[in-house]
């Protein structure tokens, strides 16, 4: 089984050691399930207008038998400053500055340092920050690249929604906001997912405070195993069903299906 892994940062934390981390778990998973062995082809993905031209040349290139989307809560739910920041000063030209500030905020070295977070949440309460995409962007988005996918009728299309919301502010009227944008997030996707016939599922109940790594950002060990558990139980799921749907000699060989 071949799969084009649209993913996002937590799938390549240089802190995580490779045979621990979400993707190995998922193979392992999808191959205790299916019997299947399994090659992952990964590419993290950024949900703007231009995804699904990139992910069609991927998929032309890879040639897989399963494309699946890892929705990251990232894109709705965190509130960032210095974004706020770029957003108003390349009105007037200021935007090398912001972006300066978004590459210092996103370093782990500053990202897990409590000083530096303690004012980022300073920073936030006084400034206020802003998200990259709202809820319908994502899903508009998200549904262009899967109309593609399944323009070609022998690949499977699986998505799993977002995660629990990420929050900076560390105040309860931001992890609400964060959770409402999420929710939003995570019921849009589902009802497009239902309409186009993608296997998908709700990974947020699954997931716990204490699956975050020290930047309350990206997953640690015990939260990539909770992701990889749950993606290869989808994945798996999604080929089964679709071997159940082919007819007897390609049940009984799915590699005839692989190849196509």
């Amino acid at each position: 089984m071949r799969i084009l892994r649209l993913t996002n940062s937590s799938d390549i934390l240089g802190s995580i050691p490779e045979p621990l981390r979400a993707h190995r778990v998922t193979e392992q998973m999808i191959t205790e399930l299916t019997g299947e062995p399994v090659e992952t082809m990964m590419r993290v993905c950024w949900p703007g207008p231009e995804l699904a031209d990139i992910v069609h040349r991927w998929a032309t290139r890879f040639e897989p038998d399963v494309v699946f989307m890892r929705a990251s809560a990232f894109w709705c739910s965190y509130e960032s400053v210095p974004l706020r920041i770029q957003r108003r000063l390349a009105r007037i030209g200021g935007e090398h500055l912001a972006n300066l500030g978004l590459k210092v905020a996103g370093a782990p070295a500053f990202a897990t340092n409590p000083v530096f977070r303690a004012a980022r949440r300073a920073a936030l309460r006084a400034i206020g920050g802003d998200v990259h995409f709202q809820p319908a962007e994502v899903t508009a988005n998200v549904e262009a690249v899967f109309r593609r996918v399944l323009s070609n009728e022998s690949v499977i299309p699986v998505l799993r929604g977002p995660g629990f919301a990420r929050d900076a502010t560390g105040t309860e009227r931001g992890l609400r906001r964060a959770q409402a944008r999420n929710r939003r997030l995570d019921r849009a996707l589902a009802d497009m997912a239902r309409r186009l016939g993608i296997t998908y599922a709700s990974p947020d109940a699954a997931f716990r405070r204490d699956h975050l790594a020290g930047d309350d950002a990206h997953t640690n060990e015990a939260g990539q195993r909770a992701q990889g558990e749950i993606e290869g139980r989808l994945i798996a799921e999604a080929w089964l069903a679709a071997m159940a749907g082919l007819p007897a000699e390609y049940r009984s060989n799915p590699a005839t299906h692989a190849a196509r």
